[in-house]
């Protein structure tokens, strides 16, 4: 990850992070998740989508500057 991303990234977890969990995730909690606000979007590379509708090896690419949170969705 490029450092002016991982940089951003920690500022971002830094101000919208909670420990409370997602209404929609609530089921996939571990000790260490970090719940964000959609405040930012990311570019994450998966290999696919699993049966039970969650990214299989998915990796963080890049912060997304150019899309508006609310504009984006789940990818087919």
């Amino acid at each position: 990850m490029p450092n002016d991303d991982q940089g951003t990234l920690v500022q971002t977890v830094g101000r919208s992070g909670r420990r409370s969990c997602s209404p929609n995730a609530c089921g996939i909690v571990r000790h260490s998740t970090l719940w964000l606000r959609p405040e930012a979007v990311a570019q994450i590379e998966f290999l696919e989508w699993t049966a039970a509708d969650r990214l299989r090896h998915s990796k963080f690419v890049a912060l997304r500057d150019d899309k508006n949170p609310r504009d984006v969705g789940k990818e087919a």
